[in-house]
């Protein structure tokens, strides 16, 4: 049982429904007796019979009305109450949980690049209405949407009290990858498209990079580009491959 709604006055009803009823069924054994004796009619014995039936189907009816104030679970669980006993609730507002067969989960939309580079052994940070927890990465999509984004299920912890169709923050861990860090100045950004130039014998050589991120006027890339090897951070957006560069100290 997971809970019992309890309509004003229903139980007292119960209650002296079964006391009429007991009355009911000593005054039909009585009639019986004096029947038997002589002492009243079989038109008495018949009208208290009656009566007793009477309040038999009046304890039934209102017995069903209480059994059906209570709610019962569909399947064995762990059940985590949301409002305490006795608490006055309005409709619709959940007041338990029920952990048991079958698992939560949580489904996220990501970018393919986001979904790519997430870290799938590394625990999900959750966090909602004032609760938070970890839980872990189930599955990740292999293709996209119509909308371009790749699903990412996440399996919450145990005891999360999540409700169906709640909307929740999550925070992925991504692999860690190699990358350079280079003046954000030298990004040259066309498009989609991210790059950078280097000196190469006094010529501008156009590389592709991927911008793994930017903090203040540094940005981490990752590309074809080696240890110390001088980019172009002054200009870079006005030049063309194989430009003639200047050094200047």
């Amino acid at each position: 049982m997971l809970a019992r709604i309890t309509p004003p006055g229903l139980q007292a009803s119960l209650q002296a429904a079964r006391t009429q009823l007991r009355l009911a069924q000593l005054n039909v054994q009585r009639n019986r007796t004096l029947y038997h004796d002589g002492v009243v009619s079989l038109q008495i014995l018949q009208g208290s019979q009656a009566t007793e039936k009477q309040m038999q189907a009046q304890v039934q009816a209102l017995a069903g009305q209480l059994d059906n104030q209570v709610i019962r679970a569909p399947f064995t669980g762990i059940l985590n109450y949301r409002v305490p006993s006795g608490a006055v609730v309005s409709a619709g507002t959940p007041v338990v949980t029920l952990d048991g067969r079958g698992a939560p989960w949580i489904e996220a939309l990501l970018s393919p690049m986001s979904a790519m580079r997430l870290a799938r052994t590394a625990p999900v940070a959750i966090r909602f209405a004032g609760w938070s927890g970890s839980g872990r990465i189930h599955s990740i999509g292999h293709s996209a949407r119509q909308s371009g984004l790749v699903t990412v299920y996440v399996t919450p912890p145990r005891r999360a009290p999540l409700l169906p169709g709640e909307w929740v923050h999550l925070r992925f861990a991504q692999r860690a990858r190699p990358g350079f860090v280079v003046p954000l100045r030298a990004v040259v950004m066309q498009g989609a498209d991210a790059f950078v130039f280097i000196d190469q014998a006094g010529r501008a050589v156009r590389v592709p990079v991927t911008v793994l991120g930017t903090r203040g006027p540094h940005a981490w890339v990752q590309g074809a580009l080696r240890i110390g090897e001088p980019v172009v951070v002054r200009g870079a957006g006005r030049l063309t491959k194989g430009a003639r560069l200047r050094l200047k100290p």
